[in-house]
């Protein structure tokens, strides 16, 4: 019998890489599978001060170096979180942010030039030792690209006051930068040989987030169209953050699995990936018969592969730190088996 160790989400951890590698010796496996959102999600930046001092907030602590000393056991506490950091000054900082850069949500040319040139390399050492086609997976996250992680004004900020329109024209603003920074990010991995993109967690700020990754989707399949796109949603419902935005001539708020998947495939997506979040007052049996019913019918309508996102929380898997494996293996078989899923 082969032993395989299985490990996804290290979102760039170097404690969690050298964790997978230990593991391989411990439990004596035979192949061990490390894939599925490697990389981080943002962007520390270290800010050297006049008085020769560096300075980061690290989780909401600031930090401050005084010694080279200092200085690496910053940039080893970032990378132990699954981020990544860059040198800069205060200048420069502040320029980011008045050109609407934010360090943490945006990665635009400018900003992504700090870890681009990373990522390509990580990503093409990696396919060169894998047999399997290699996913890339990014994030779009609307949200960071509002005040005050971004430039753009804050809905939340905006609608208590009833500023419903200016709160619609900085979600549309808002959209665009994130379809540019989506497609820059995409061609970028193309440039290497990227074997496929997977576009996490769509529509988790609403369906302007949604429209901005299926415009990213259209644009990137005329600029890089050999490259297979896959669309992991956030949830089995669009939020109307917007309420009005459409996708030719389709409004994106209110769609379910079945309508979602309809306009992921006519922007141009190989893979469609439905999450259908848990109730937590409801027991693991009654989840995962409603995201199986949600499953089935997306299957029954679509023109392109369902391969429905599993995981804690979602289709079906209890919302618990430690996940029972049984449900994890009950949620995967009946997705296939009932639902008809093409792939997990």
């Amino acid at each position: 019998m082969v032993k395989i160790l299985y490990v996804a989400d290290v979102h760039g951890s170097d404690i969690c890489f050298r964790k997978f590698l230990n593991a391989l010796k411990i439990y004596k496996v035979d192949v061990g599978i490390l894939m599925g959102d490697l990389s981080g999600k943002m962007i520390n930046p270290i800010v050297k001060d006049t008085n020769g001092s560096y300075r980061c907030t690290i989780l909401g602590d600031s930090r401050t170096a005084r010694t080279n000393e200092e200085l690496e056991a910053l940039k080893k506490t970032i990378a132990s979180t699954g981020n990544y950091y860059f040198i800069t000054d205060p200048d420069e900082l502040e320029e980011l942010k008045a050109e609407g850069t934010t360090i943490r949500g945006r990665i635009d040319e400018r900003a992504a030039k700090a870890i681009i040139d990373y990522e390509m390399q990580t990503y093409y050492t990696t396919s060169l030792a894998t047999t399997v086609p290699f996913f890339y997976g990014a994030q779009p996250n609307l949200g960071l690209y509002f005040r005050p992680d971004g430039a753009h004004p804050n809905p939340a900020d905006l609608l208590p006051n009833g500023k419903i329109d200016e709160a619609r024209a900085a979600q549309v603003d808002a959209a665009e930068q994130l379809r540019e920074d989506m497609v820059y990010v995409g061609k970028k991995l193309y440039q290497i040989g990227c074997e496929a993109i997977n576009f996490d967690t769509a529509g988790s700020a609403g369906d302007a987030d949604f429209y901005a990754t299926l415009m990213a989707i259209a644009e990137l399949k005329k600029k890089a169209p050999l490259m297979p796109i896959e669309v992991g949603m956030s949830s089995e419902f669009v939020l109307g953050m917007h309420g009005g935005i459409e996708f030719n001539g389709k409004r994106l708020a209110g769609m379910y699995p079945h309508e979602q998947v309809e306009v992921a495939a006519t922007a141009g997506a190989n893979i469609f990936g439905p999450a259908v979040n848990v109730n937590t007052s409801r027991s693991m049996p009654w989840n995962l018969a409603r995201a199986v019913t949600f499953v089935k019918h997306t299957v029954d309508v679509s023109e392109i592969p369902v391969h429905p996102n599993v995981g804690m929380g979602v289709c079906g898997v209890p919302m618990c730190v430690e996940t029972p494996i049984d449900c994890v293996t009950r949620s995967s078989k009946s997705l296939v088996l009932i639902g008809k899923a093409d792939g997990l």
